[in-house]
């Protein structure tokens, strides 16, 4: 094949490079940007028409007025100049990803006995760790660092290249174990030096003594400036540049440039093209004299021996330092990078003097400017990847976890659409905790780190400090906490909650000198063995529970690993929320129910509260423990409380002695028998008798009052209190009728008078613009708890709003969740919608309601309001 043939050849294999691109290097917006108009010239004519007039270029972008076609290495953008005529961009080359897979590359002694082997692991989405083995005699050990001497390492291949020499052969010199096995598999001799650009040893160019080579850069500026460096010992070498015609060579990329085994796997090249593309040096004259002027551009002249120390240090490191903000630490070539030894290394590889300060501030200054966190890699990648079958998040709980529950569905689908809030938004709100419950040993803690990915996941969060905990939270995406209810009794309920409440955390890393803030990107996940372990009533809807029965299969969740995660990132970025929706927090409260920690008062309260509607703290702790007035502290009225809570009683006032008094109330419950058929999600259901496990059933519908929407007037008790109150108490009236039965009755009769009184149905609210809601949400009330003051002798006038909040007083806590759902728009900053719809929900149940309602909401929720008050008045 001739040099004419060979370059026709070229322009034919890069002429279908024309096409758009996988990836555009041009994503639309102003075309100008900060480059200014260049006409062109003579000694720079147009690359598509040839000419030397009329046309012009932008930065990059080229524009050929005489609309001639692009040039093989471009493409026409989407995007046109004022008059019409379309820009065209260069075309840049993506590489491929490798498949999951480990490979092994040996470097034998010169006497061919073993002695290093590089191991690289690609995870099949980009990503790639590349480390170093030595032989001890018995096995391979990782590192080399005073196991073996770098002039003892011979070329890649080097039995082989020296036949291959003895014989007359071209040397092919390339970078990186993966060219050279592509070329040899061409029949091409080619060899390479252990540790990739930059390591270049006197040693390796006395292992080619007497050859002739040929020497093969990655099209990026690091390979380029490596075989300059290279053919500095070799002054007769020759050249070949992979994809010869792109016009990446005139503006070559700082990293990941395509390399050749890139080129032939592209083009199915065979040896003869690989030959007919070989030149001298100087037909590279003119991209290396382009480069280096580019390069030279770019370095500004340091006066001081302090800039000059930097500027010697970032040409020798820059392009390869890198800084891990998931980890917190600096890497050379993808390794971490002790900064305890850095001015010593310095000092030795370019034999400069500085002090340890200087070493470690302008190490870490440039690991720093380019800093990147691994996490976000990773979902950037698989978020781009060509899924064969894509992923339902709404079956997966199904499919991994054998749970047909559609609660459990959406558990899984929003703590997985949560973690990729976590991870591209840091400290965005996320305070609950996915929780697998089932035996031992059925791989609960596998699933997750198989999920994760195991560089990403910790479940060693135990008995460390405190500034020991932050950081594993901070060095990893997903944080297990093992025996979950062990947690639960170390850290306490209280400490927990705000502990997973937590969203900036603020301490000192290792290197540095003060305490910083770090957003959290991390979620909480746990498992437990025990079938009883939550003993939390206020928090029930931070923990999320999933039941697992059978051995989950984790080759089967491996193998979906970055499906689930693509889906979970196109679900985040479709706006799908990662919280609970108000029916499903009251679903959880119902299905944490098994779960919960007995108390040995349970049985005594609820042996009490049998045949009662109303009661009192005071009266349960007196009449159902035997606890004098004197021993009721706040922590056992807490404590009853939190029973009384479990059973379903609810807070109210009832009319009682001759005044109103806060108590607790049973609420009617919903008869309606549940549907026998749950929903999955995915186009199938299950009998809901066909499940031996109850707690894979669809959770009940949450009680709905029908008397909700009416408001019903209770008749007023007269003044001398000689009619009892239809909501009096049963076991006072026990006193003075001594008959259950008949009390029951006689109550029973006067309520349903009550609830039979026609009422007018009330008139639909006004609507409510966002300035008038921010009005009322201020002025109609400050969230004050209601005004208790106690009435000697009669209760005072009521009004049809009192009378609703009397009716419905079990309706209060859905209010409230309402209210707390509402609250999710702050976390948008979307501060007028909240503000509208919490007027809109005062609006429909009074402010009365309302006022309770708040006084449920959890600490950290009333803030919210607090913030939102605060916004409205700023």
């Amino acid at each position: 094949m001739n040099q004419q043939t060979t370059k026709a050849n070229t322009s034919l294999i890069c002429s279908t490079l024309s096409s758009p691109p996988t990836t555009n290097v041009f994503n639309g917006g102003s075309q100008s940007g900060t480059h200014s108009l260049e006409r062109v010239s003579k000694a720079n004519p147009c690359p598509h028409c040839g000419k030397d007039d009329w046309c012009y270029r932008i930065g990059e972008l080229s524009v050929c007025k005489r609309d001639h076609p692009p040039a093989p290495g471009w493409y026409q953008t989407s995007k046109s100049d004022n008059e019409g005529t379309p820009y065209y961009a260069p075309v840049t080359e993506k590489k491929a990803i490798r498949p999951k897979q480990t490979r092994y590359w040996e470097y034998p002694s010169r006497d061919g006995s073993k002695l290093v082997r590089v191991v690289r692991t690609d995870d099949g989405s980009g990503g790639k760790k590349i480390k170093q083995q030595h032989w001890n005699g018995k096995e391979w050990k990782f590192g080399l660092k005073g196991s073996v001497e770098r002039q003892d390492i011979p070329i890649y291949r080097y039995a082989e290249v020296r036949t291959a020499i003895a014989k007359g052969q071209t040397i092919f010199i390339a970078e990186g174990e993966t060219c050279c096995d592509a070329l040899w598999e061409l029949g091409i001799p080619a060899t390479t030096n252990i540790g990739g650009s930059g390591k270049w040893k006197d040693s390796d160019t006395e292992d080619l003594k007497g050859a002739s080579v040929v020497l093969v850069p990655d099209r990026d500026q690091p390979g380029l400036k490596h075989m300059k460096t290279i053919a500095q010992n070799f002054p007769e070498a020759k050249w070949m540049l992979p994809f010869p015609d792109s016009q990446v060579w005139k503006k070559l990329p700082k990293s990941q440039g395509a390399d050749v085994a890139d080129w032939i796997t592209d083009y199915n090249l065979s040896a003869s093209d690989i030959h007919d593309n070989v030149h001298d040096e100087n037909w590279l004259i003119e991209t290396i004299e382009q480069l280096e002027k580019n390069l030279a551009s770019e370095v500004p002249v340091h006066k001081s021996s302090y800039g000059q120390r930097y500027q010697v240090i970032k040409d020798y490191w820059g392009h390869r330092l890198r800084f891990n903000t998931l980890k917190q630490q600096v890497e050379l070539d993808g390794e971490p990078l002790d900064l305890d030894f850095v001015r010593l290394q310095l000092c030795v590889q370019l034999d400069i003097t500085m002090s340890v300060k200087e070493a470690t501030e302008i190490t870490l200054f440039l690991a720093m400017e380019n800093s990147y966190c691994p996490i976000q890699e990773y979902l950037e990648r698989v978020s781009t990847l060509q899924i064969d079958q894509p992923i339902n998040l709404d079956s997966l709980a199904l499919e991994l976890l054998g749970s047909p529950n559609p609660l459990h569905a959406a558990y899984l689908k929003r703590h997985l659409i949560g973690s990729v809030a976590r991870a591209l938004n840091p400290g965005c709100k996320m305070d609950t905790a996915l929780i697998l419950q089932g035996k031992q040993g059925i791989k609960k803690s596998t699933f997750f780190c198989s999920l994760y990915g195991d560089e990403f996941f910790d479940d060693t969060m135990t008995e460390s400090s405190e500034r020991d905990e932050l950081m594993k939270l901070h060095q990893h995406w997903a944080v297990e906490l093992a025996e979950f209810e062990t947690t639960l009794h170390r850290k306490g309920i209280s400490k927990l909650k705000q502990f997973m409440s937590t969203r900036v955390d603020s301490f000192r890393i290792p290197y540095a000198r003060t305490v910083k803030s770090f957003e959290r990107h991390s979620v909480i996940v746990g498992s437990t063995n025990e079938p009883e372990f939550l003993n939390d009533p206020s928090g029930d809807r931070r923990y999320w529970v999933i039941p697992v029965k059978g051995m989950i299969d984790i080759q089967k969740v491996e193998s979906m690993r970055n499906a689930i995660w693509a889906a979970a990132v196109a679900a985040y970025r479709a706006g799908e929320p990662w919280w609970l929706t108000e029916q499903e927090i009251e679903w959880a409260i119902q299905a944490n129910e098994p779960f919960r920690l007995s108390d040995t008062w349970e049985d005594f309260i609820s042996e009490y509260l049998e045949g009662r509607r109303f009661v009192t703290i005071a009266e349960v702790l007196e009449k159902a423990l035997d606890m004098e007035a004197s021993k009721q502290d706040k922590k056992s009225q807490m404590r009853a409380a939190a029973i009384l809570r479990r059973f379903g009683w609810q807070k109210a006032k009832r009319w009682r002695g001759g005044t109103w008094k806060r108590g607790w109330e049973l609420p009617e419950r919903s008869t309606e028998p549940p549907s026998d058929e749950v929903d999955l999600g995915v186009g199938q259901s299950h009998k809901a008798n066909e499940i031996k496990d109850s707690s894979y059933t669809d959770p009940p519908d949450p009680p709905i009052d029908p008397t909700f929407t009416k408001n019903q007037s209770l008749p007023e008790p007269p003044a001398d209190n000689t009619v009892k109150n239809p909501n009096e108490n049963i076991g006072e009236s026990l006193e003075t009728s001594g008959s259950v039965s008949e009390v029951v009755q006689e109550k029973n009769v006067v309520t349903a008078e009550v609830v039979a009184t026609e009422q007018p149905t009330p008139t639909a609210p006004k609507e409510v613009t966002e300035t008038t809601a921010v009005v009322e949400l201020l002025n109609n009330e400050e969230f004050s708890a209601l005004d208790t003051e106690e009435s000697q002798q009669q209760p005072p006038a009521e009004t049809e709003e009192d009378a609703r909040v009397e009716l419905t007083a079990h309706e209060i806590q859905r209010i409230a969740r309402r209210i707390t759902v509402c609250l999710w728009h702050m976390e948008s900053n979307d501060n007028k919608e909240a503000a509208r719809l919490l007027s809109k929900i005062k609006a429909e149940v009074g402010a009365k309601a309302y006022q309770l309602a708040v006084e449920c909401l959890e600490p950290d929720d009333f803030h919210q309001l607090s913030l939102l008050r605060a916004w409205v008045r700023g």
